[in-house]
C-alpha cells in the first residue's frame, strides 16, 4: 500500500486482516477504500456489506444491499439482505416492499415452501413493529396455509387479537393453544387476559395476586374446567393457588399437593415456592404439611377421611418437602432433622444428598456441604448433572484442585495446557471460571481471580464474534425472524448477568488493588495495631514475597518448557497466574469496565454503586453524583445507597470545586437531604430503617465516616436481630469491620464472635480455630472417577 495506494487487492486483503483481529471498523474502512477503486467487484461489496451489519452501521449496510441487489438480483439472499437492511434501519415501508416484490418474482414450489413460509412469516413481524397490528393480524391470517410454523401462528394470532382487544377470539385462540400444551403458563395467562379477569400488565401468574372476589371464583370455574379436560395438567390446578387466601387456599392446597407426595415428585418445593412470598400462606402450608406428617406416622394416611392408606413412600416425600420448608425459612438445625428422617428411612436416594448440601450452604458451611455433594455424586458416577454439582460446590469450598478433578472426569484432559487441566475454556464453561474466580479471590490470589473473570470476558467477545458466520447463512436460508433475534440478542450480549457479575468483580478487585496497594509501609498501616502485630505483618510480607519470587522462578522455568514441548498450533499463555493483570493501572482498568457496565447494565443498582467509587477516585464529582442519583431512583432506602450519599457529600465537602460544579452539587444536595445536615440524614435513616444488620452496620460506617466516637455507637452495630433471621453474611461484615477498628485482640470482637457463634453454630466462619485445624488436616479424598463398561 506504500507503494500503490489505490491498489485494491491490497485494500481488500488488509481489510481481511483487520476482520480476522476483531478490528472491524478498520476492516470497514479498508473495504470501502477497496471499493472506491473496483466498485463492481462483488466479493468486496459482501464483505462490506457484513461489517456494516456486525459494527450495527445500518444506513451503510442498506446502501450496500441496495448496490448488491442491483449487481446479483438473481441472488435470493440479496433480496432478504436488503429487506432486514431497511427494517433494522426504521425503513419498514421499504422492507414490505422488497418483500413483496421478492414474493411476486419467486417461483411457487413445495421445494421453496420453507423459504417462502420464513419470508412471509418475517412481512408479519416488520408490520407488527411498524404498529400496525390490524394489518399484521390480517396478513397472518392471509398466510395461513402458507406458514409451516403452525404453533408459532398459533401464538402471534392470540397475542395479535389481545392487542386489538377482540377478547372472544383471544379467548378461543389460547384455548386452542392450551389444548396442545397444557403446561404452558403463558397460554393460561393470556386466556384469563382474554376473559377479562387478570390486570391487562400482568407479566407472571407465578405470584401471589390481588383480584376482585368476583373475578376469583370465574378464575376458579374456569380452571376445574381446564382440569377436567386436561387431566394430567399440574398449571390449571396450580392457578388457583395465586389468588385465593384463608380457609379456600388451605382447602385447594391440599387437593394440589395431595396426589403429588403419593406419587412422590422430588420438585414439589419448587412448584410451589412462588407462594412464599406471602407469610398468611407460608404459615399454612406449614399447618398442612405437620398436619400430614402426624396423620402419617399415626394412621398411614394424609387425612383422616380418605379410605386407603398412603404407601410407605409418601412419609418420604413429606419430610423432603418439610426439609426444603425449614430450610428457606433458615430454620437449619429442624431441617437437618429432617434430612436425617428421610436417609434413616431410604438412605440410597441422592435427593437427600443434594438438599442436605444446600441446608449447610444456607447455613455458612461450603465444606460439609461440598462433602454431601461428593456423597452424592458417589454414589451416580456416571451422572453429569451431580458431577456439575459437586465441581461447584468445591469450588465454593475453595478446594480450586479437587474441582478441577472432578470435572475433568467429563472433560478432555489437557496435561500440556498452562492456565487449565482440561478444556473448560475451549467449551466457553462460564459459570465454572465464575466459580473458580471467586474462590481464587476469597484467597486473597487476586492475579488468578482476575485471570478467571477476564476470561469470561474472552468468550462473551467470541460470541460476540460468532456473529460473522450468520450474517451470510441466514440471508441464504431465509430464517429472517431468528436472525433478527439473533441480533437483538448480540446488541445487549454484554447485559448478560454472567458478563456483568464479572465484570462488576473486577472493578472490585482493582478499587481494591487501588485502595491496598501492595507497598505498603509500617506507617500507613492501621494505628490501632500493637506493635507485636505490625512485627508479626512484616514478618508474613516479608515471607511472602520470598515465597511469591520464588514461585514465579519456577512457573517462569516451567513456561519455558512448556513452550519447547508445545504443538505447533497449541497457544501457550504467557501469563497463567495473571501476574500482568496485577501491574496494570487499577483505576485505569476499573474505568473500562464500569464503561462497558454503564452502557450494557445502566439499569442494575450495582453499575452506580461502583460507578461513584470508582469517579470518586478520579476526582470527578459531577460523574459521582450522577451515579449517586441514579442509585437512589432505583432504592432509596438500599443500606449501600445510603452510604454512597453520606460518602459523597462528605467527599464533595472537603474539596474545592469549579464554581459551576459546587453549584449543580449544592442543588442536588437540597434535593436528596432537604435541609438534613449529613448526621441527621444519617440519624433519620437509622430511626426509620434500622431494623437490619445491613442498615445499622452503614449507619455506624457513615457515623465513623462524620468523625462520631465509635465506642457509642457499638450498641447499633453488635445487635444481630434481624426480620431475614439469619444475617450471616452481614454478620460477617460487620465482625471484619470491628477487627479494622478495634484490633483481632479486643474483648469488643472476641464477644461479637462468640455471640455470633451461638446465633450461627452452624457456620464454617465463626467455628472454632482448632476445630477447622482439625478439618484441614484430613487427607483430601480422591474423586471417585467413571466406570468402565464392566463396572
Amino acid at each position: 500500500l506504500r507503494n500503490d495506494t489505490k491498489n485494491h487487492l491490497c485494500w481488500h486483503i488488509l481489510g481481511i486482516l483487520y476482520r480476522a483481529e476483531r478490528l472491524y471498523f478498520d476492516a470497514a474502512k479498508c473495504f470501502e477504500n477497496a471499493l472506491s477503486y473496483q466498485e463492481d467487484n462483488i466479493q468486496i461489496l459482501r464483505d462490506l456489506c457484513m461489517m456494516h451489519i456486525q459494527n450495527r452501521n445500518y444506513d451503510g449496510f442498506t446502501n450496500i444491499s441496495r448496490r448488491l441487489l442491483r449487481k446479483k438480483p438473481e441472488t435470493r439472499g440479496n433480496w432478504s439482505s436488503f429487506a432486514v437492511a431497511a427494517h433494522l434501519a426504521g425503513d419498514h415501508e421499504l422492507a414490505l416492499k422488497i418483500i413483496d416484490s421478492y414474493d411476486d418474482t419467486v417461483e411457487k414450489t413445495d421445494k421453496e415452501k420453507y423459504e417462502r413460509s420464513e419470508i412471509l412469516f418475517y412481512k408479519v413481524i416488520v408490520i407488527e413493529e411498524q404498529g400496525d397490528i390490524k394489518k399484521a393480524l390480517d396478513e397472518l391470517d392471509k398466510y395461513k396455509d402458507v406458514i409451516v410454523d403452525k404453533e408459532e401462528w398459533k401464538s402471534k394470532r392470540a397475542e395479535y387479537l389481545l392487542k386489538l382487544s377482540r377478547f372472544d377470539e383471544a379467548a378461543q385462540q389460547y384455548d386452542i393453544l392450551i389444548s396442545g400444551n397444557p403446561e404452558n403458563w403463558s397460554y393460561f395467562l393470556g386466556l384469563l387476559k382474554a376473559r377479562q379477569l387478570v390486570p391487562s400488565n400482568l407479566t407472571t401468574l407465578r405470584t401471589s395476586i390481588d383480584v376482585p372476589n368476583p373475578n376469583i371464583e370465574k378464575i376458579i370455574e374456569l380452571c376445574e374446567e381446564l382440569s377436567s379436560r386436561f387431566k394430567t395438567s399440574k398449571v390449571a390446578r396450580q392457578i388457583p393457588l395465586s389468588f385465593v387466601k384463608g380457609k379456600t387456599f388451605a382447602q385447594r392446597f391440599q387437593e394440589f399437593i395431595f396426589p403429588n407426595l403419593t406419587k412422590g415428585i422430588p420438585s414439589l418445593f419448587v412448584l410451589v415456592k412462588y407462594l412464599y412470598n406471602s407469610r398468611e400462606k407460608v404459615k399454612i402450608i406449614e399447618d398442612i404439611f405437620l398436619e400430614i406428617e402426624k396423620n402419617l406416622v399415626t394412621i398411614q394416611k394424609l387425612n383422616p377421611l380418605e379410605e386407603l392408606e398412603e404407601p410407605p413412600s409418601t412419609i418420604l416425600w413429606t419430610w423432603h418437602y418439610l426439609s426444603e420448608h425449614f430450610n428457606f425459612l433458615c430454620q437449619f438445625p429442624t431441617a437437618l432433622e429432617y434430612v436425617k428422617k428421610c436417609q434413616d428411612h431410604t438412605p440410597t436416594v441422592l435427593d437427600f444428598e443434594l438438599i442436605k448440601a444446600k441446608i449447610y450452604k444456607s447455613a455458612g458451611d461450603m465444606v460439609t456441604a461440598a462433602q454431601c455433594t461428593e456423597e452424592a455424586r458417589s454414589l451416580d458416577l456416571a451422572d453429569r448433572y451431580l458431577n456439575t454439582k459437586s465441581t461447584r460446590f468445591l469450588l465454593r469450598a475453595d478446594n480450586v484442585k479437587l474441582a478441577e478433578q472432578t470435572i475433568s472426569i467429563f472433560t478432555k484432559v489437557e496435561p500440556e495446557n498452562n492456565t487449565y487441566r482440561n478444556n473448560i475454556f475451549d467449551m466457553q464453561v462460564v459459570w465454572y471460571e465464575f466459580e473458580e474466580g471467586m474462590s481464587w479471590l476469597r484467597q486473597e490470589k487476586y492475579g488468578l481471580a482476575l485471570k478467571r473473570l477476564t476470561d469470561i470476558e474472552k468468550q462473551f467477545m467470541d460470541i460476540h464474534t460468532d456473529q460473522l458466520e450468520f450474517h451470510s447463512f441466514c440471508h441464504r436460508k431465509m430464517t429472517l425472524r431468528q436472525y433478527v433475534r439473533m441480533l437483538r440478542m448480540e446488541d445487549n450480549l454484554f447485559g448478560h448477568q454472567f458478563y456483568f457479575k464479572a465484570a462488576c468483580q473486577i472493578v472490585k478487585i482493582y478499587l481494591h488493588l487501588y485502595n491496598h496497594p501492595k507497598e505498603q509501609s509500617l506507617d500507613s498501616m492501621d494505628s490501632s495495631l500493637s506493635p507485636d502485630e505490625r512485627k508479626k505483618i512484616e514478618r508474613q510480607r516479608k515471607k511472602q514475597e520470598q515465597q511469591d519470587k520464588r514461585r514465579k522462578e519456577e512457573q517462569q522455568k516451567e513456561l519455558q518448557e512448556q513452550i519447547k514441548k508445545a504443538k505447533p498450533n497449541k497457544p501457550i499463555d504467557i501469563d497463567p497466574n495473571g501476574d500482568k493483570l496485577l501491574e496494570a493501572d487499577p483505576l485505569a482498568e476499573a474505568t473500562k469496565y464500569l464503561n462497558q457496565l454503564f452502557k450494557y447494565s445502566d439499569n442494575k443498582i450495582e453499575t452506580h454503586l461502583l460507578g461513584y467509587q470508582v469517579s470518586l477516585h478520579r476526582k470527578k464529582y459531577l460523574l459521582a453524583l450522577r451515579s449517586v442519583i441514579k442509585a437512589q431512583a432505583f432504592d432509596p432506602y438500599n443500606p449501600d445507597v445510603h452510604f454512597a450519599v453520606v460518602k459523597f457529600f462528605h467527599s464533595a465537602d472537603s474539596t474545592t470545586h469549579h464554581p459551576t460544579i459546587q453549584t449543580v452539587i449544592d442543588l442536588e444536595r437540597e434535593t436528596i437531604l432537604g435541609k438534613n445536615t449529613l448526621q441527621s440524614y444519617n440519624d433519620n435513616y437509622l430511626n426509620t430503617h434500622g431494623q437490619t444488620v445491613a442498615a445499622r452496620r452503614t449507619y455506624y460506617e457513615a457515623a465513623v465516616l462524620l468523625g462520631a466516637d465509635k465506642q457509642k455507637l457499638l450498641k447499633f452495630l453488635l445487635r444481630l436481630d434481624d426480620p431475614s433471621g439469619h444475617p450471616l453474611e452481614e454478620s460477617i461484615k460487620v465482625h471484619k469491620l470491628l477487627i479494622s477498628h478495634f484490633g483481632s485482640s479486643s474483648d469488643i470482637v472476641n464477644d461479637y464472635f462468640k455471640q455470633c457463634q451461638k446465633t450461627f453454630h452452624l457456620a464454617r466462619y465463626y467455628k472454632d480455630k482448632e476445630q477447622l485445624d482439625k478439618e484441614e488436616q484430613q487427607p483430601n479424598q480422591q474423586p471417585n472417577q467413571q466406570p468402565n463398561e464392566e463396572e
